[in-house]
């Protein structure tokens, strides 16, 4: 059909690029969400002058800040 390996080889690198995409992303999803909030939280206390603040609200806090840099 081809007189070359290059379409082959370049359809190659297209699938072994998605299928390392979708391996990170699901390392990245491994992490269950409470130990993202721990984290966040120990993060957010590490400042001083910090109000009181449950940790449902110092998340969402943590996560608008994030919404506002991107």
């Amino acid at each position: 059909m081809y007189a070359t390996e290059e379409p082959t080889e370049a359809f190659h690198k297209r699938i072994a690029f998605c299928l390392e995409m979708r391996n990170s992303a699901v390392k990245a999803m491994r992490y269950p969400e409470d130990a993202f909030k721990k984290k966040v939280v120990e993060k957010k206390k590490g400042g001083k002058g910090e109000e009181e603040l449950t940790e449902e609200e110092l998340v969402n806090e943590i996560l608008e800040e994030e919404e506002e840099e991107d």
